[in-house]
């Protein structure tokens, strides 16, 4: 069975059923489905929203449930036509009332569409009963696995975090690892939970649309893929109360990736703060470039700030970039703190000019800063208050850490407000603390060499 199949099925579905054939839309959700990619993916590249792509899908794949009497959905839309031998069902126009089914032939049409696998034939006119699904993982955005380098001890401290939190906050700098880090411990937590979803929350999703997304996934596995009651789904607070249930039942990891501070707060603070309020058996992991502080929960969360590698992790993957004798300066490693994204980006340039030698790339008393590296600390930097860039501009010319008391007569803020300033600095793994009786701080070195290089405005 290909698609052109599966498209002529539903033109002739549609027209007995309503007259009309499939309008382009719908065709091309169809081939979507096919292809497996999400609602999301289809409205990005269109003009429609995403609750209309959504709306129209659902109608459409209710009438596929309807002639093939399963439950049929986007999810499981391709898999499910193409393990049927043969597909053989009788249509009949909404209009016939004819109720006897020895004069079926004579008042529907017949489709048949033959299929290139073959399994038993049995069960294909019979409604079964909803199986409950053992195990469900909604993976579909999760990227691909690529090479992983160490976090043995951040893989235990995660696996430990989500014993005993109900939501944990992994943030680090953009490219430290983040979510490498989650693709290689979901293949761990699928021994411990029975559902695993992960969801980005890049593309901005409505709160009704991520929670209905929410609902279907975990229905999935709670209640063997039951039809969801459109009202239902409709009604904010009925839908928010059914998607708080399965959370409270079913033990579930959902992780939520791309969590961006303000946009998050806006769109599904509220509902985050429920999640981590709920009496729940599972886990929810929320990734982010910068802390999260400001849910209102009575439970814990638990707070991972995610480091750089270690250097046996570093010196591994420098090798398999080609670097023959990895013997890392230990000032070397200091400068780029083992940020996996930093040395990629620097490494080539070091093989190119230094002839591969890391401690040579020091000589010149400077840190590599590629344009890739630029253009992402300038977003940064975009980003922040304007006390925060002047507290910056001050620590960029310390040649020591330097503490709140040395710091509070260069800036025209009151104590309070200079923590707070400086508080949000950390939370962005922008400053290094130095713990002592009283803490000093400085800024991290790639950071300081590229604010040292910015133009005068």
């Amino acid at each position: 069975m290909n698609i052109q199949d599966v498209l002529d099925f539903a033109e002739q579905l549609l027209k007995e059923k309503t007259g009309k054939g499939l309008t382009q839309l719908q065709r091309e959700i169809l081939q979507r489905a096919w292809d497996k990619e999400t609602y999301a993916d289809f409205s990005d590249d269109n003009s429609y929203s995403y609750s209309y792509v959504r709306t129209v899908g659902a109608e459409l794949f209710k009438l596929f449930s309807e002639a093939l009497e399963k439950q049929v959905k986007k999810r499981n839309f391709r898999d499910f036509l193409e393990n049927l031998e043969n597909l053989q069902i009788y249509i009949c126009s909404d209009n016939n009332n004819n109720n006897d089914n020895t004069n079926l032939t004579e008042n529907c049409i017949e489709i048949k569409i033959s299929s290139s696998k073959v399994e038993s034939p049995h069960h294909q006119h019979q409604k079964q009963s909803p199986i409950k699904n053992k195990f469900y993982y909604d993976l579909r955005e999760l990227p691909r696995k690529t090479d992983f380098y160490g976090r043995i001890k951040d893989l235990e401290l995660l696996q430990t975090s989500i014993t005993n939190y109900q939501l944990i906050n992994l943030y680090g700098l953009k490219g430290i690892g983040k979510t490498s880090l989650i693709v290689e411990f979901v293949e761990q937590a699928k021994k411990q939970f029975p559902c695993i979803i992960y969801k980005s929350l890049a593309m901005k999703l409505s709160r009704e649309d991520l929670e209905i997304d929410l609902i279907e996934s975990i229905n999935n596995l709670d209640q063997g893929n039951q039809e969801l009651d459109p009202l239902l789904l409709s009604n904010p607070k009925k839908r928010c109360d059914l998607l708080l249930n399965l959370l409270e039942n079913v033990f579930c990891l959902i992780i939520f990736d791309d969590v961006h501070d303000q946009e998050f707060y806006e769109f599904y603070g509220s509902l985050f703060e429920q999640f981590a309020n709920l009496k729940q058996k599972g886990c929810v992991i929320l990734i982010s470039n910068v802390k999260i502080n400001n849910l209102l929960v009575n439970s814990p969360i638990f707070s991972f700030h995610l480091q750089g590698l270690d250097q046996s992790s570093v010196e591994i993957m420098l090798t398999e970039m080609g670097f023959n004798q990895c013997n890392l300066d230990q000032k070397f490693l200091a400068n780029y703190q083992g940020h996996p994204f930093f040395l990629k980006q620097v490494a080539p340039m070091i093989k190119e000019f230094f002839n591969g030698d890391f401690s040579s790339s020091l000589l010149h008393n400077t840190i590599l800063i590629t344009d890739l590296m630029k253009t992402n600390f300038k977003h940064i930097f975009d980003d922040l208050s304007s006390h925060e860039k002047q507290i910056i501009m001050i620590l960029v010319k310390q040649d020591q850490p330097i503490s709140l008391t040395e710091l509070l007569p260069k800036l025209s803020l009151s104590l309070n407000e200079l923590i707070i300033r400086i508080k949000s600095l950390g939370d962005r793994s922008l400053i290094e603390v130095i713990q002592n009786t009283e803490n000093s701080f400085s800024l991290i070195p790639v950071l300081r060499e590229y604010v040292r290089n910015i133009e005068p405005n």
